[in-house]
């Protein structure tokens, strides 16, 4: 790796550049390549850009330990805004805690816990 790098996005840009076509994760026997992961997180990075999230701006993540949760904290580091990682086994009590407490701008769900965050909407 460049020991000239600055960020964590600036990092995954290397790895992605030199890992390119190789498997970067093995999921539920789906292969997700590096070039996968910056493709996606790539996307993800210009949502957040659009939404005008920048610098000191957060972005709450709660998904269950699958492929989408690394994109996510991908494209946070790429948009250089601040990741609020959330346990998937939070209570709902906590989960509300934690989002109050936080404050984040965006919240990105994983469909199970779309229920939980309508039933913290509606609180």
């Amino acid at each position: 790796m460049d020991s000239e790098l600055s960020t964590l996005g600036e990092f995954y840009e290397e790895l992605f550049h030199r890992y390119n076509d190789d498997p970067a994760i093995k999921f539920q026997g789906e292969i997700t390549t590096y070039s996968d992961l910056d493709r996606q997180s790539a996307k993800l990075a210009s949502a957040f850009h659009s939404l005008g999230l920048s610098g000191n701006d957060r972005v709450a993540i709660l998904i269950r330990n699958r492929p989408e949760f690394l994109i996510t904290e991908i494209a946070a580091a790429r948009a250089n805004v601040t990741t609020v990682p959330l346990n998937s086994q939070v209570s709902d009590e906590e989960c509300e805690y934690v989002l109050g407490d936080a404050s984040p701008d965006v919240l990105v769900v994983g469909p199970t816990f779309l229920d939980t965050v309508r039933d913290l909407q509606q609180r």
